[in-house]
């Protein structure tokens, strides 16, 4: 059983990654979220009082803070982000490059000071720009088409670069295509089905002759499950795609929309092409099943049409549903064999971490032993080997705080909810910088500890 940091756990992808290791593995989950525009903790509303999640407040960028949670934690899965492509294309790229650049630098800085079992970074396909020959490996030239994904590519680079230069235990993950439930109504699968629901025309950009690698999210989780738990010698320093195989057009997906929904209208509207639009995308899935046995198994009319709520067309005379609490989709295929796991931590809780009048949280005072496979000093100490001193010194300053309360101030905004406006949410989750606040009393100094959001 292992301490997993989840970055941008509001987000669309994390909060179906820590709802799938709070099911189906015994991990212990912490959620790191700044809370902006992409991060809704409806997203979580279902498993925030999970005895083994633990949700913070908080900013990737905060070096401070990071550290402290870092040297708290076995594993990390950074998948924050800035992810809106149109929002990249139309006012550049600054507030991209301050989150999937500088935030990926702290926390890699983080684990070269207190090391880590391994640290998983959630890059994403757009990296490769269109396909230059099919599928698409992981040898693939990169050629990001939109400062979104340029910042991607530098994120990507930059922890491949802090592996071969100081041993850190890297894993660049490249998803392809993600939908399923909770994903933000913007985004073209959930969109179309929307706009079919209200007998609206479905938007297309260009011809809609533009194909995808759709891969449902619940497949993504399953295979960041097998890449936590694969050993780490047969995939530290490795980019991994994770895909299906298969690409499917605009055009195809918006017929299967129509012909799922039925009598709600029948229409599609074309209108300009997106700029640095990406023609094709489909993934070669080799590297993860040599690697972990992983395969994906939900097909794009299974994961569209199942009992995932969210981003589910339901079939004729039926509807889609695009709320958080419903149960996720069981998991589905052959998956490698796990040793059983059993344990629970500290009760799920809701904490704002940055306190008022300071930069960053308190630095530690301690390192904990380095693993002389990373090149470090005192002979090493395995991430499941029991208690580390920092980390004891850490969770006795969480409960001091979980009896007295977080800090903090009295007129920070709470995280909006986004569900049905028009901004998008895209692959990775909510970007852990911005928005201060939380659940917090009128008066300054305590708040109320958050059950289900």
């Amino acid at each position: 059983m292992s301490r997993v940091l989840v970055t941008g756990g509001a987000g669309f992808i994390p909060s179906n990654l820590i709802r799938h290791l709070l099911e189906h593995t015994g991990h212990n989950v912490i959620s790191l979220d700044a809370l902006t525009y992409a991060g809704n903790l409806e997203n979580l509303a279902d498993v925030m009082s999970h005895p083994r999640l633990e949700f913070l407040h908080g900013d990737i960028r905060d070096a401070g803070l990071v550290r402290e949670v870092v040297g708290g934690v076995d594993v990390i899965v950074n998948a924050a982000a800035e992810s809106h492509v149109e929002k990249s294309i139309r006012e550049g790229a600054s507030e991209f490059v301050t989150t999937n650049v500088e935030g990926t630098q702290i926390l890699l800085d983080a684990i070269r000071e207190t090391p880590v079992e391994r640290f998983l970074l959630v890059s994403s396909s757009e990296v490769y720009g269109t396909a230059e020959r099919d599928p698409m490996d992981e040898e693939h030239p990169l050629n990001p088409r939109s400062p979104y994904a340029a910042t991607k590519a530098g994120g990507d680079r930059l922890a491949y670069s802090y592996r071969v230069t100081y041993g850190l235990p890297v894993v660049i993950v490249r998803p392809f295509n993600n939908y399923g439930p909770r994903q933000h109504p913007e985004k073209v699968v959930p969109r179309f089905i929307t706009q079919a629901l209200a007998a609206e025309p479905l938007t297309i950009h260009g011809e809609g002759r533009a194909s995808r690698d759709w891969l449902h999210v619940d497949d993504t989780s399953s295979a960041i499950e097998a890449l936590i738990d694969a050993p780490l010698d047969r995939i530290a320093g490795e980019v991994i795609n994770v895909a299906t195989g298969v690409d499917i057009s605009v055009n195809e997906i918006a017929r299967l929309v129509l012909e799922a929904i039925g009598g709600r209208g029948g229409t599609t509207v074309n209108v300009e092409e997106r700029p640095g639009q990406v023609d094709r995308h489909i993934g070669s899935t080799d590297k993860l099943e040599l690697l972990t046995g992983w395969r994906a198994s939900i097909g794009f009319e299974e994961g569209s049409s199942g009992p995932s709520p969210g981003t589910a067309i339901t079939r004729r005379g039926g509807g889609a549903s695009s709320g958080a609490s419903a149960s996720p989709r069981p998991r589905r295929g052959p998956r490698p064999a796990r040793a059983a796991r059993s344990g629970a931590g500290a009760a799920g809780r809701l904490r704002d971490r940055r306190r008022p009048g300071r930069a960053g949280g308190r630095a530690r005072s301690g390192r904990r032993a380095r693993d002389p496979l990373l090149g470090g000093r005192g002979g090493g100490r395995s991430a499941r080997a029991g208690p580390r001193r920092g980390r004891d010194r850490l969770a006795g300053r969480r409960l001091a705080r979980r009896d007295r309360g977080p800090r903090c101030g009295t007129n920070r905004p709470r995280a909006p909810d986004l569900r049905a406006d028009g901004i998008d949410r895209d692959l990775e989750g909510a970007p852990a910088r911005g928005v201060r606040g939380g659940r917090c009393s009128p008066t300054r100094g305590h708040s109320t500890r958050a059950t289900r959001a």
